[in-house]
């Protein structure tokens, strides 16, 4: 009972996540991330996408890009939203 009830206190310290001694749950995880609106498609594979700009180039798994993005295939342009788990794994907050 101990450990569950830390558990809990975990949880509800973080309003976002909260971690286990392996796994980090995060809450937020599908919330879009606006990556701006100057990337394009540049290659592409059955689930992945290699987005870039000026600036920045990586590989995006597809699950990874959100609805409302503009930039979702090959030769796309435009804004770029992805889901906020792939943003923060990627150090791209």
């Amino acid at each position: 009972m101990a450990i569950a009830t830390q558990s809990f206190a975990k949880l509800m310290s973080h309003p976002s996540f909260w971690e286990s001694e392996n796994v980090t749950y995060y809450t937020d995880g599908d919330d879009p991330v606006d990556m701006g609106d100057d990337f394009i498609g540049l290659r592409e594979t059955e689930k992945a996408l290699l987005v870039g700009n000026d600036s920045v180039e990586f590989w995006c798994p597809k699950s990874a890009i959100h609805d409302d993005s503009e930039v979702y295939a090959q030769r796309g342009t435009g804004r770029l939203v992805l889901m906020k788990w792939f943003a923060r794994k990627e150090g791209l907050l």
